[in-house]
């Protein structure tokens, strides 16, 4: 079965390294796209990750968490709702990192827009 998850965009500045992540996170999963090519500090855009399976939530904590061994430091951001909601319902869904942005929906009370 070929990965439904896959790099978006990267940009590397030194120690750091963004990595914007799009797909699926399902049984495809393939935790060679968190690998931090040598980086100390790695941020993962996961705004365009679109669905999510128990499958793949586990095989991400576990990924995650390996991950978070190799670098000093390990951040998500524009995390959409869906992602999100995994950040605070499931416990380790961040490896030991920090999620430092979401998007969410809201709803004026005034004009209920």
């Amino acid at each position: 079965m070929a990965a439904n998850m896959r790099v978006l965009r990267e940009l590397k500045d030194g120690t750091v390294l963004l990595r914007a992540l799009s797909g699926r996170l399902d049984d495809s999963f393939d935790a060679a796209v968190l690998q931090p090519a040598g980086a100390k500090f790695l941020v993962l855009d996961v705004a365009h990750i679109k669905q999510l399976s128990s499958v793949g939530v586990r095989d991400w904590i576990n990924a995650v968490r390996a991950v978070r061994q190799q670098v000093e430091g390990l951040f998500f951001v524009r995390a959409s709702p869906r992602m999100s909601d995994q950040f605070n319902m499931v416990v380790g869904f961040d490896g030991g990192g920090s999620l430092l942005s979401f998007r969410s929906y809201y709803q004026c009370d005034s004009c209920g827009e």
